[in-house]
């Protein structure tokens, strides 16, 4: 759990490719929150989602990825705690690949309408592949998209039956 402050990997001079996997094999399963801080992997390293869940919580945090960010498995889970400000986003230099796994989106009933990134590639590249599922818990659904080279979420208003309806959200 990263709350504040700056998690730096550097790689050795040596090699510019010192990636960070969260959860490296399937007996050795994972678990990062980003929350607040900077996870900083601008020194050539890939941001690689293994067996593990990257839990990305509110806006108060920045991520930067030298390279590229990965999800590899199909158990693997980006999970997205939105905030009633929204989300902070993953800013990739290189390629976001998406080989299966679990998307997860929980949203506040706050949550104001529009649409929200959650990673970019900088080099413009085009997003690879799809989440196999896609999971929401919140008050609404919205809709994924990985069109101009980013994963964006778009969020709805509510509905006047939602707010009216029943008087409960």
């Amino acid at each position: 759990l990263q709350t504040g402050g700056t998690v730096r990997i550097v790689g050795p001079a040596s090699s510019d490719d010192s990636d960070v996997v969260i959860g490296a094999n399937a007996s050795a399963t994972g678990r990062y929150v980003l929350a607040g801080g900077t996870l900083d992997l601008s020194a050539g390293d890939d941001l690689l989602l293994g067996y593990g869940e990257l839990e990305l919580a509110g806006t108060g945090w920045t991520a930067l990825v030298d390279d590229d960010f990965e999800v590899q498995q199909a158990s693997s889970t980006l999970k997205i705690t939105f905030s009633a400000a929204g989300i902070g986003q993953i800013a990739v230099d290189d390629d976001i690949n998406i080989a299966s796994g679990i998307l997860s989106i929980s949203n506040p009933p706050a949550l104001p309408a529009g649409v929200y990134c959650i990673a970019t590639s900088l080099n413009q590249s085009a997003v690879i592949g799809t989440f196999a599922a896609v999971n929401w818990y919140g008050n609404r659904t919205g809709t994924v998209s990985y069109a101009n080279n980013a994963i964006t979420l778009t969020m709805p208003s509510l509905a006047d039956g939602d707010v009216f309806g029943n008087n409960q959200l």
